[in-house]
């Protein structure tokens, strides 16, 4: 017996599947289903996108106009511009004669007050840092003999 090589179409399971209406239309809603969620996602998030980007710009432009009115007060609140105000309402500036102190005589006055000495810290190199940024290595050595002779 010969063989006959008769090659038969392979089969095509996506057409098979669409052959009949009643699956073909299924599969057609679920496209259309997963679309209008792809499409009520899609235009939700652009909403908000579009929202976010509005208050943004709210935000600069608050920002903006925080900043001239901290520029405006800084003007006005000048010490330079409170005097020429001052002057030009007819005020003048106080001199010793103008300026009258009262004394109470039911406050009773502590004598015995006695103000602290400074630090030696400040006596010795009239700065606020440590020792050890300022002394020169013959005072390392000094304060290390002392500290040797108390002991």
């Amino acid at each position: 017996m010969r063989e006959i090589n008769i090659k038969r179409p392979m089969p095509n399971y996506f057409m098979e599947m669409f052959r009949s209406t009643g699956s073909g239309m299924l599969w057609l809603m679920i496209l259309l289903v997963l679309g209008g969620l792809y499409l009520a996602v899609s235009s939700k998030t652009a909403q908000v996108g579009r929202e976010v980007i509005r208050l943004t710009d709210d935000v600069r432009q608050q920002q903006f106009f925080l900043n001239e009115l901290e520029a405006k007060h800084a003007e006005i609140t000048a010490p330079e511009m409170l005097r020429a105000r001052a002057r030009s309402l007819g005020y003048r500036d106080a001199t010793v004669d103008d300026v009258v102190y009262h004394t109470l005589d039911e406050l009773e006055q502590k004598s015995d007050f006695v103000a602290p000495a400074p630090d030696t810290l400040l006596k010795e190199h009239n700065n606020l840092l440590s020792p050890v940024y300022t002394e020169t290595l013959i005072d390392a050595i000094r304060r290390w003999f002392d500290v040797g002779v108390q002991e």
